[in-house]
C-alpha cells in the first residue's frame, strides 16, 4: 500500500530546547531544599505480597504519581480496606513536593459523598490552615508558596480564591525561573483565563512559562507542552515534538503522558504506528490507575478481535 501522506507538523525539525528537554530527568529544586513535612506521614504498611505493594514501595520513596494514587485506592476501597485518614496523608505528601495537580484530582472528591466529604474536610482544612500559617511566615520559600497556592486555587480545606491563587503562583515564578512546579502551576493558571483561540497571547505566554518547567525535566510541564505541540496551541504545531515530550514525560511515571505516548503509536501522531506499542503503553498507564487507558485497551483489543474474524 501507498505510505500515508505526511503532514508539515509530522515532518518538521523538532525545536532544539524539546531535544534538551527530553533528556533531562527531573531533580528536586537544589534552589530551596523542601522543608520539613508538616502532615503526618502515611502509617498504613503493605507486605510484599500486597497486590499494591509495588505501587506503595514507589509512594513510600517520594513517586508524587504513585502518591496520589495510593491516596485515590484508600478513598475508594480499590485492593485496601477504605481508611480516609490514610488517604489524606498520601494526598499530603503529594501536595507537598508542590505537585499542582493534587487540587484538580482532590477538590471533586472533596464533594463526593458524605461519608468522604465529613472526614476528608475536616483533615484538609486543618491541613490548609498549616500550608497558610507557614506560607506567612516562610514567604521566600518557594515550597510554602506552593503548598498554599494550592489550597487557594481549588478550594482545598479553605475558600476558594484563583485570583489571589494566580498572584501568589506568578510572583514566585518570576522570582524562582528554575522551580519548575510553580512554572508549571503559573501555565495552569493561564490555561484558565485563556480563550479558545490558539494565538491568544496568554496561551503563548503559557508556553514560555512550560518551556522553562520542562527545561528542568519536569514531567507534568514536558507532558503539558507537548499538548500545545500536538496541538499547535502557542506554538507551531510539532507532532514529532509532542510525541518525544510525552514519551519523556511518561519514562518518569507520569500517567497521563503514558496515555498519550500509547494514543500517539495507535493514530500514528508523531510516530510511526505501531500497535503493540500502544497496548504496551496503554497496560502501563492502565497499571497506575489512568481510566482513559483502560478505555482504550478494551477498545483496542475489540479492534484485534473484529480484524481477526
Amino acid at each position: 500500500p501507498k505510505p500515508l501522506p505526511t503532514s508539515p507538523s509530522q515532518s518538521a525539525p523538532v525545536p532544539p530546547g524539546v531535544e534538551r528537554s527530553v533528556r533531562t530527568t527531573y531533580r528536586a529544586y537544589a534552589g530551596a531544599p523542601i522543608p520539613a513535612p508538616l502532615g503526618e506521614r502515611p502509617t498504613v504498611a503493605l507486605g510484599p505480597a500486597h497486590p499494591i505493594h509495588a505501587l506503595w514501595d514507589k509512594a513510600s520513596k517520594g513517586d508524587v504519581y504513585s502518591q496520589m494514587e495510593v491516596g485515590r485506592r484508600f478513598i475508594f476501597g480499590t485492593q485496601v480496606s477504605k481508611n480516609i485518614t490514610e488517604a489524606m496523608r498520601w494526598y499530603r505528601a503529594a501536595l507537598e513536593q508542590g505537585f499542582w495537580e493534587v487540587g484538580v484530582n482532590m477538590a471533586p472528591r472533596l464533594r463526593g459523598p458524605a461519608n468522604i466529604n465529613v472526614e476528608a474536610k475536616r483533615e484538609m482544612t486543618r491541613a490548609a490552615n498549616e500550608y497558610r500559617a507557614h506560607y506567612l511566615t516562610h514567604t521566600a520559600c518557594p515550597w510554602s508558596t506552593m503548598r498554599w497556592a494550592i489550597c487557594r486555587y481549588s478550594g482545598l480545606g479553605t475558600r476558594q480564591n484563583a485570583t489571589e491563587a494566580e498572584e501568589i503562583v506568578r510572583k514566585c515564578a518570576e522570582k524562582e525561573k528554575r522551580f519548575a512546579p510553580v512554572q508549571f502551576a503559573y501555565a495552569m493558571c493561564l490555561l484558565d483565563r485563556a480563550s479558545d483561540k490558539k494565538t491568544d497571547p496568554l496561551h503563548i505566554k503559557r508556553v514560555k512559562a512550560l518551556e522553562l518547567a520542562a527545561a528542568q525535566g519536569y514531567a507534568p510541564g514536558q507532558r503539558a507542552l507537548g499538548f500545545c505541540y500536538e496541538e499547535g496551541i502557542g506554538v507551531a504545531q510539532n507532532l514529532r515534538a509532542a510525541f518525544l515530550l510525552y514519551r519523556a514525560a511518561a519514562e518518569q511515571g507520569d500517567a497521563d503522558a503514558m496515555y498519550n505516548v500509547g494514543a500517539c503509536y495507535a493514530n500514528r501522531s508523531g510516530v510511526p504506528k505501531n500497535i503493540a506499542m500502544a497496548k504496551q503503553w496503554y497496560i502501563k498507564a492502565a497499571e497506575v490507575g489512568d481510566m482513559d487507558a483502560t478505555a482504550a485497551l478494551s477498545e483496542l483489543h475489540r479492534s484485534i478481535n473484529s480484524k481477526q474474524r
